[in-house]
């Protein structure tokens, strides 16, 4: 019996949507600008894939499980109902993935704990708002886990400073098997150019230029500005350490940060190993801190007992003031003073010195501002910069008062008749 063969129209892409989709390299780094329709793109391309690929397993993976939810699975779905409906087999809402007829499977993962990723092979993934995600979750988790099946890999995001983002895109590729493409918002033809620019009239000009024209800039509101990969960061140094310090910032859901610090003779500090991990317990953190032989250690001071604990377990612990502007401008002194060198391992303290930003004030009511207006930084891709900062302030503790006494001196006397 002959098999008539149908014809599915998944969707209608772009001109220069099907440029990505003829590109047959393995590894893809497309930089865009908003609403140049880059998840319609990879969602849509992760369907063509399964549908082509018995028993795969692809993923699509944004930088936090909601996220990645709020981003792509409705989208997903939509896509899938252009499918005839024997091809889709299952679709899991609490799990947010999608089975397809040949065994193929879809799933929408968040980046924010990466270890819950680890599992068995994968046939290709798509990184979603790359320049959102901390690179060793590509580099130590997701990689592997396409070695079994040579699975490929699409890396997609707007702009966010010279980050992890901007080393993908200018120094991993172009290589053999990488291709790399940059798409302004202007190149998505079913965007009313006029709309753009109405937004250039009333966008800064350098926002404009990343989030629309997808151009790498300086992120504004950094922290650390002061931070530069160039002055900071070593691959190979002799230190003659003095003492072996450590910046312990605790967590579970979100990463237990720790920081390896070799203060040298000449009271530079060197950051010479981290360890940031979620799903860890007080007893894996201690285990840690103890491998690394401290002489002190500096740890988060809103977890009482976790801090006896250690205490307990033989760490020299010491005391740590919680002064989160105080500690900054000091760190902001030792890096003008070019007293930090952080080693090159240290991708997660590097990459969070490169988005720790203030929040941006510009939507706020400018009757409601005042001179002495507190601006914290926003708390997120803050645990390795907080161990930092709980370090060196206390290595670095702010001037102490005056010793200097004012000499005495002849008075100027007369004398009177008292009534």
């Amino acid at each position: 019996m002959k098999t008539e063969q149908v014809q599915i129209n998944l969707w209608t892409p772009h001109p220069n949507q099907l440029k990505l989709l003829k590109d047959q390299s393995r590894f893809k780094v497309i930089v865009c600008g908003r609403r140049f329709g880059k998840t319609t793109y990879a969602v849509n391309t992760l369907i063509k894939q399964a549908l082509l690929t018995p028993d795969g397993l692809f993923w699509y993976v944004a930088p936090t499980y909601k996220q990645a939810k709020n981003i792509a699975w409705t989208m997903l779905q939509r896509s899938l109902r252009q499918l005839p409906e024997e091809l889709v087999h299952k679709v899991n809402e609490s799990e947010l993935f999608v089975e397809i007829g040949n065994g193929s499977r879809i799933a929408i993962k968040g980046a924010d704990n990466a270890d819950s990723l680890r599992g068995t092979g994968i046939h290709g993934v798509v990184m979603d708002e790359y320049q959102d995600t901390k690179p060793s979750v590509f580099d130590e988790v997701i990689r592997p886990m396409l070695t079994d099946y040579k699975g490929w890999g699409i890396f997609i995001g707007t702009p966010k400073g010279f980050n992890h983002f901007y080393d993908l895109f200018t120094t991993l590729a172009p290589k053999r098997n990488w291709s790399t493409y940059r798409f302004t918002s202007f190149d998505n033809p079913l965007i009313d150019p006029k709309e753009l620019e109405e937004a250039r009239k009333t966008t800064p000009e350098n926002k404009f230029a990343q989030e629309y024209l997808a151009d790498f800039r300086k992120q504004e509101g950094l922290v650390y500005k002061e931070f530069d990969r160039e002055k900071h960061v070593y691959k190979e140094a002799k230190i003659n350490s003095a003492e072996t310090i450590l910046g312990v910032d605790f967590g579970f859901t979100n990463p237990a940060a720790i920081l390896t610090i070799l203060k040298d003779k000449d009271r530079h500090y060197w950051v010479s190993g981290e360890y940031y991990k979620t799903g860890r317990t007080t007893a894996q953190i201690i285990e840690y801190c103890q491998s690394q032989k401290p002489t002190l250690v500096y740890p988060d001071p809103a977890e009482p007992d976790r801090i006896l604990e250690m205490e307990n377990a033989g760490l020299n612990c010491r005391e740590v003031i919680k002064d989160v502007a105080t500690g900054i401008d000091r760190l902001h002194e030792l890096f003008k003073a070019g007293r930090v060198h952080i080693h090159e391992s240290c991708t997660n303290l590097i990459w969070e010195l490169e988005t720790y930003a203030y929040p941006d004030t510009r939507n706020i009511n400018p009757n409601a501002l005042n001179r002495n207006l507190k601006e914290d930084p926003i708390k997120e891709n803050d645990h390795a910069v907080d161990a930092l900062r709980y370090a060196l302030y206390m290595q670095e503790p702010v001037d102490e008062p005056s010793t200097y006494k004012q000499p005495a001196f002849e008075q100027d006397s007369l004398y009177f008749n008292a009534a």
